[in-house]
């Protein structure tokens, strides 16, 4: 299960014949794009995908919009407001010491 778990471009028929597309914006401005060597995105599952920087540590806003391809003729909707949700980069586990299950602690 990806990051966006279901996503649909309107009624049914439109669901069919439309394909969606997903944005993600780093809001916060450039000490938070810094964070990452490559920004945040979502591949067409919904998995999203990003690198953080060597050495980045912070939260970082994200913004998400979708979109589809339908138009907006006839009074229809192509893009959706924005959902939004923060995103940790914390330092990785730092290991001090191992200890085998047999033998001395190394």
């Amino acid at each position: 299960r990806g990051f966006i778990a279901a996503a649909s471009a309107g009624t049914p028929q439109e669901d069919l014949v439309q394909k969606i597309s997903f944005t993600v914006e780093v809001e916060g401005g450039e000490a938070q794009v810094a964070l990452f060597d490559t920004l945040p995105s979502l591949d067409a599952n919904g998995t999203l995908r990003f690198r953080t920087a060597a050495g980045a540590l912070g939260l970082a806003s994200l913004a998400v919009v979708a979109y589809d391809d339908g138009g907006t003729a006839a009074g229809g909707q192509d893009t959706s407001s924005p959902a939004r949700c923060a995103l940790s980069v914390l330092p990785p586990p730092r290991v001090d010491q191992v200890r085998p299950a047999f033998g001395p602690a190394l």
